[in-house]
């Protein structure tokens, strides 16, 4: 257990030390400088999110105690990490097109929506996960009592799907407004 407190210690002084150097970067407006972190960053946090689901499908593997719930947690996992390396994929096609210093571009909408998509693909996959517990938990238990449970997740990836969703909509009308403008000149 003491391990478990000192790695999340060290994780937190990970992330502050993030913050706090994205701050200084952001400050300098440096923009290609800004994109080639972000670009490292995306792969450290592909590859941790990577190696929890791994860790967690293999930690459901050796927890045989209730076997439809076992298969619901490994597919659940299998899933989400598909979906974020989905969202991985295209959050480096993103900043590939900023690094080209293409900005105005309908690829960039379309891949804004597609992540925002996956982030809602995730909401998805909690709330059937919930669902499919509970319905385990009915049919095992003696009282036949329903329970039904979602952690703060399933409300943190709906919200980041929608917001990316309305941003990449706010993004094609920018995008339609400057190619207009583009023909104007």
């Amino acid at each position: 257990m003491i391990i478990f407190q000192i790695l999340l210690t060290v994780l937190s002084i990970a992330i502050l030390g993030f913050a706090i150097y994205m701050l200084y970067i952001i400050r300098r407006e440096n923009m290609s400088l800004i994109i080639k972190y972000l670009d490292k960053v995306i792969w450290v946090l592909f590859s941790l999110i990577a190696l929890i689901f791994l860790a967690l499908i293999i930690m459901s593997f050796f927890s045989l105690s209730n076997t439809p719930v076992v298969l619901v947690n490994i597919l659940k996992y299998l899933f989400e990490t598909v979906i974020f390396f989905l969202i991985f994929n295209e959050t480096r096609f993103l900043l590939s097109q900023f690094k080209k210093e293409i900005i105005f571009d309908k690829s960039n909408a379309f891949s804004i929506s597609k992540i925002g998509k996956g982030f809602i693909t995730l909401t998805s996959i909690e709330i059937i996960t919930g669902l499919l517990f509970g319905v385990a938990s009915f049919i095992g238990s003696t009282n036949k009592n329903y329970t039904l449970s979602f952690d703060i997740t399933t409300f943190i990836y709906i919200s980041i799907g929608f917001i990316l969703y309305l941003l990449s909509i706010i993004y094609a009308k920018a995008v339609d407004i400057y190619e207009e403008n583009q023909l104007t000149i």
